[in-house]
Formats: structure tokens, C-alpha cells, sequence
């Protein structure tokens, strides 16, 4: 269940860096498939083509991004980047209260 979630988590994120690669149609199924989890069924119905072809837009659509995340690794370089934020953050930490137990000691000294 949690390998779900987290494929599904993936999913979303390259669609939201990668949407403006897609085209309308591509966009709005996804949209509706990954976003709104509405079955092909009923995408196909809204869209009036036929389920296999939502499940081809779905598939192939969905390679693409992958693609495009290998090639421009903007998923990855996000990642990296909150990594690197959450060690700056904790070293900030550890530097603010350094700084209290120097304050305290020369109050004492003083």
C-alpha cells in the first residue's frame, strides 16, 4: 500500500513539472485519471473516445513524463534541494543554540 501511495505521489509531482510539456487533451486526462481518480470509463465518456484509448493516453502520457524526468531530472534536483534545505535547518539549530549557551556564559562572566 505505502509502495502506492508513493508511486502515486511520484505521478502527481511529474505531472505538476511536466504539464506544460503535455498537450491539452493529454493534461486534462491525467487530470482527470490521476487528480480527480475518476475511472477510464467515465473519462472516456466525458472525452467521447473509447476506454482503450484513455488507457493508451494514461500509459504513454505517463512514459513520457518519465522520460522527461530522466532527461531533465527536475524531480530529482527538487529532492536534493529539500534535502540540502532540512540540513541547513538543522544545523541552524544546533548554531541557535550554541549561540543561547555563549549568551549565557559571558551574562555569567559579566
Amino acid at each position: 500500500m505505502l509502495d502506492r501511495t508513493r508511486r502515486r505521489q511520484r505521478r502527481l509531482r511529474l505531472l505538476d513539472l511536466y504539464a506544460s510539456l503535455l498537450t491539452e487533451h493529454q493534461r486534462r486526462v491525467l487530470h482527470l485519471a490521476w487528480e480527480e481518480d475518476w475511472s477510464y470509463g467515465e473519462i472516456a465518456t466525458r472525452e467521447k473516445v473509447s476506454r482503450t484509448a484513455v488507457y493508451d493516453i494514461v500509459r504513454r502520457t505517463g512514459q513520457s513524463l518519465e522520460s522527461y524526468e530522466r532527461k531533465l531530472r527536475l524531480d530529482r534536483e527538487r529532492a536534493l534541494r529539500l534535502r540540502s534545505m532540512e540540513r541547513l535547518r538543522r544545523r541552524l539549530g544546533l548554531l541557535e543554540r550554541e549561540c543561547g549557551a555563549l549568551a549565557r556564559v559571558i551574562a555569567r562572566t559579566a
